[in-house]
């Protein structure tokens, strides 16, 4: 991690949460309180990146007892040898701790500070992800929501990675997920092996924490957590439940978008993982692998009833001894609509080969094998092409336009949403209708005042925006969070004096301060003059050009065009650009 440069701020005021949607993704500030970041021993720039990522000040401090409410839009960093002193006696309406600790450290982190604390999250500090962090502190603090999205697509679906180590699909995970909405990590299936040569009966939160790590820092896809019971087709054994809510418990802490929950749990550890679930969401898991299991009968809808009490989704997976039963199936799901249009999502499916059918009409989380894994999550699973065959077949895939869409996913991908809320920002373009996506995008950031080169801005476009008109007026600006270029390719060369002149404004540092964050975006494509890229990461700017805007246009286009996730790392890869 390099140290950031800084620049001070005055004390902000509490800041409001809002809860504006933008295509499924909020644009709110979400959790408004005091973040806290606790850090361990000789980890203290974590706390500097963290403050960075969300566009704050920070300052550290000697304990919980320490932060009050004039510290309100500051990022606090607490040792963890502080922190354990007086975190369980923090006000927990005025902050949010968070535990960052380093693996390098060594494992497990402290078992105390994990249990006391809201989230934890678990980073290397060579190689350092940041968009691993920026994706974790979106995510917990609210700024993010990836059900949101994925509820309102016509189809989902998640791939389960059923090997003993995740490290094992690490190099593949990209081409195994395509078409995935989410990827779950079996956690029953792991396999920590032990010095003995043999391998734990169940693997630790230890294991599991950095196996989620991994996982996490290798996808951009909501992870789902599954810690399946020996009755229902896994290996976690049954004979103690509090096992299993601390384990998913602490996934939660470890911000797991989806986490998994069997219904056979008592009700009141249900109970608990609900109410303290956060921004993760709950799958009300049943399986039933008897064959008795009818869904016409009494017993379906008591379960599917039981389940959304403590339930964001309600997976209901069962086996069947005749093709009949899929039509069965299909009747229940249409009821579960008519009579719940406002209860949780049914993803529901039956095993085994006559099943086949009812996974190509479910609609909500269907669960999807690949080639490439090791075994099959549950009996008569398929794969996307196949389901999309299936589908294909029956019409189910109809005809649709192709519609490109603007950057914002670019915007945010070192960077919380909320880093960019009131940040001034400059765009050079020649005209104002190319440069008409780049505001719309810094808007639904809520930036703060646009800045122009080039072109005037008229009617709704207008709003908040001013145009430069002399070398003077752009002396008077403060340094911008990110400038924008929607300059042809011949012209692409101007913003450099632009990137030359905010990178040498003066800052002061120290604890105090906040990370310049400045950001660059190149959407020029085609032979140019100069570097302009280049420029901007000689002179400390964040940059990305024309090959990771196209990137996520290609992702956020498939996504809209066949309604199937592709992973922006796998269209840099099969674009022959590598990735990054």
């Amino acid at each position: 991690m390099a140290t950031k440069q800084l620049q001070a701020a005055p004390t902000p005021t509490r800041p409001r949460s809002t809860n504006g949607v933008i295509n499924g993704t909020q644009a709110g500030t979400g959790d408004t309180r005091i973040v806290a970041i606790v850090y361990g021993q000789g980890q203290e720039e974590i706390v500097s990146v963290f403050a960075d990522v969300l566009g704050k000040p920070y300052r550290l401090a000697s304990g919980f007892l320490a932060v009050g409410n004039e510290d309100y839009g500051t990022v606090i960093g607490i040792a963890a040898s502080n922190a354990k002193v007086d975190i369980e006696s923090r006000d927990e309406s005025l902050v949010v701790a968070i535990n960052s600790h380093c693996v390098n450290l060594g494992m497990p982190p402290d078992v105390d500070l994990s249990s006391a604390s809201d989230y934890e999250f678990l980073y290397t500090e060579s190689p350092f992800f940041r968009r691993d962090l920026s994706r974790f502190i979106a995510f917990t603090l609210g700024q993010i929501s990836h059900h949101e999205t994925l509820i309102t697509k016509p189809r989902t679906y998640f791939i389960s990675t059923t090997f003993p180590d995740v490290r094992t699909a690490l190099s593949n995970l990209d081409i195994l997920s395509v078409g995935s909405d989410a990827v779950e990590i079996r956690v029953d299936l792991l396999k920590e092996p032990l010095p003995d040569g043999t391998f734990s009966s169940i693997p630790s939160l230890s294991y599991v924490g950095e196996q989620v790590m991994l996982l996490r820092q290798r996808t951009e896809l909501p992870i789902i957590f599954t810690t399946r019971c020996t009755r229902e087709n896994g290996r976690f054994p049954m004979d103690n439940p509090e096992l299993y809510y601390q384990y998913l418990y602490r996934a939660i802490q470890w911000g797991c978008e989806y986490i998994d929950v069997e219904i056979w749990l008592p009700e009141e550890i249900r109970r608990k993982l609900f109410e303290k679930r956060g921004n993760s969401r709950i799958i009300s898991a049943f399986h039933d692998f008897s064959g008795t299991f009818k869904w016409p009968s009494p017993q379906a809808q008591s379960i599917f009833e039981e389940s959304r009490k403590y339930g964001d989704i309600v997976k209901m997976i069962t086996s069947i001894n005749s093709m009949s039963e899929n039509y069965e199936l299909e009747y229940f799901r249409s009821q579960i609509k008519l009579n719940n249009p406002d209860g949780p999502p049914l993803s529901a499916v039956n095993m085994g080969q006559l099943g086949q059918l009812s996974r190509a009409l479910n609609t909500v989380f269907s669960p999807i094998t690949h080639p490439l894994l090791p075994i099959v999550a549950a009996p008569g699973q398929m794969s996307a092409a196949e389901i999309n065959g299936a589908l294909s077949t029956m019409g189910q895939l109809p005809k649709k336009n192709i519609y490109a869409i603007g950057i914002r996913a670019t915007l945010t991908r070192d960077f919380a949403p909320s880093a960019y809320k009131d940040r001034a920002a400059i765009i050079l373009s020649s005209s104002r209708e190319d440069a008409a996506s780049a505001i719309f995008a810094l808007r639904s950031l809520n930036i703060g005042k646009i800045y122009t080169v080039g072109f005037k801005a008229h009617g709704p476009l207008a709003l908040g925006v001013e145009p430069f008109t002399s070398i003077e007026s752009v002396q008077r600006v403060d340094q911008p969070f990110v400038i924008i270029s929607a300059l042809p390719p011949g012209k692409s060369h101007l913003v450099q004096p632009l990137l030359r002149h905010f990178s040498t404004v003066k800052r002061t540092g120290g604890s105090n301060g906040v990370g310049m964050g400045k950001i660059f975006v190149d959407l020029a494509n085609g032979p140019r003059k100069g570097d302009p890229l280049a420029v901007a990461e000689q002179n400390g700017w964040t940059a990305y050009g024309f090959a990771d805007t196209s990137a996520f246009t290609t992702v956020e286009t498939l996504r809209l065009l066949v309604g199937q996730n592709v992973p922006y790392s796998f269209v840099r890869l099969a674009s022959g650009r590598g990735l990054c």
